[in-house]
């Protein structure tokens, strides 16, 4: 399936970007290797890891997308056909019979805070989230409230990371635009793919820049005060 282009101007962005900064230091906690999710197929989760498993791609259609959209709510008109395509990939590896159930939902959790979370502890920590997630208290988890709450975890996890290893403000430095100071969102965009979240796209990388700015860029004071609100 072709992408857009939109897509592929996002990705040569992303390249010239990137490009500039390949002389900057990276935080420890973001060193891993940068996904360019404009110019890939999306990340598919599998066994605690991620992998694209080409020959079970659904491939999914504008026609999918409106059946979503119809029950999915208002709050979902705002992707676009290929974001909410990235966000499916995931969501089907996971689910079963389009339904996420609590064993899935683990996986999700220890991948993500295994390593922080004491083992003793995590089971506790997951149960709290489950019924979090679970908004309709189904026991399930569907496409609506997996997207909802998969970001909204994944901006958890980076700001408790930026908070505990005090790197909020390298962060905004690194990333940030050189000609305006400002975090915009392709630099946004950059810090949620360095960061590891399951999906990164620039509907939910404009979000974050309207909670606390213009929904177009952040101060870095506006940037620490995100980092710092929970």
């Amino acid at each position: 399936m072709l992408l857009p282009s939109s897509f592929n101007r996002c990705a040569l962005r992303f390249t010239l970007r990137n490009r500039m900064r390949q002389e900057r230091r990276i935080p420890v906690f973001a060193a891993h290797q940068r996904l360019a999710f404009a110019s890939q197929t999306p990340r598919l989760w599998s066994g605690g890891d991620f992998k694209y498993r080409k020959d079970d791609e659904v491939e999914y259609t504008e026609h999918h997308v409106k059946k979503w959209k119809s029950w999915m709510g208002s709050d979902y008109d705002k992707y676009r056909e290929d974001e909410l395509i990235a966000w499916r990939r995931p969501f089907d590896e996971l689910s079963k019979g389009g339904l996420i159930n609590v064993n899935s939902f683990m996986k999700i959790v220890k991948n993500k805070v295994g390593r922080t979370v004491p083992p003793k502890s995590l089971h506790t920590y997951a149960m709290k989230l489950w019924r979090e997630w679970d908004e309709d208290q189904s026991n399930f988890i569907d496409f609506a409230e997996f997207i909802h709450n998969m970001k909204n975890f994944d901006t958890h996890v980076l700001k408790t990371a930026l908070r505990e290893e005090s790197k909020a403000a390298d962060t905004f430095e690194t990333y940030k635009n050189p000609d305006s100071g400002q975090l915009d969102e392709d630099g946004m965009f950059e810090i949620m793919a360095a960061n590891n979240f399951l999906v990164t796209t620039t509907t939910d990388a404009e979000e974050i820049l309207a909670q606390v700015g213009d929904g177009k860029s952040l101060s870095r004071d506006q940037f620490l005060q995100w980092i710092n609100e929970d």
